[in-house]
């Protein structure tokens, strides 16, 4: 008797131990982590429609598409989607991505083309080099690129180290 009520309490903790464990780990943070990856997804697509956009704007030189898109842009960097990946490289990258937008917006509004154009460039390469960046971390997990990415004029402004 004494036997069958051990093995009984046993088989109980067991299963409380296996309820608890499937409760506190698979569906929430899995969940989780694919609704923010399908978020991120979404951003990234939209990015890629608002950067096609521009450029379109600046070969026929239409300077309220440009703006339009830029600030479509902006707000991206501000939703939801975006901020969940932040570190601390991820938020330089995002820093320099912003104030190129800015500054693609006010080319915009000042109808400057060349400096629309100078800012598009900016701005894109700042994609560039963050996703380059990211798919090195995941891969490698090195971050030792970052400061190789990132402009000379972004460095001193940041006071990045990059020894």
């Amino acid at each position: 008797m004494k036997m069958n009520m051990r093995v009984g309490v046993f088989a109980a903790m067991i299963g409380i131990g296996v309820v608890v464990f499937l409760f506190s780990s698979a569906p929430g943070s899995a969940q989780k982590s694919q609704t923010e990856e399908s978020l991120t997804v979404e951003a990234m697509e939209l990015k890629l429609e608002a950067s096609k956009k521009i450029l379109e704007g600046i070969v026929r030189e239409d300077f309220s598409t440009i703006a339009k898109q830029s600030l479509k842009l902006r707000r991206l960097s501000q939703s939801s989607a975006w901020k969940w990946r932040q570190s601390d490289e991820f938020q330089l990258f995002t820093g320099i991505y912003r104030r190129s937008s800015d500054k693609l917006i006010e080319a915009a509004a000042e109808k400057n083309l060349d400096a629309v154009v100078n800012e598009y460039h900016q701005l894109t390469s700042s994609c560039v080099n963050c996703h380059r960046y990211m798919r090195g971390t995941r891969l490698a997990g090195n971050t030792s690129t970052v400061p190789e990415l990132v402009p000379e004029n972004e460095k001193k402004s940041r006071d990045i180290i990059t020894d």
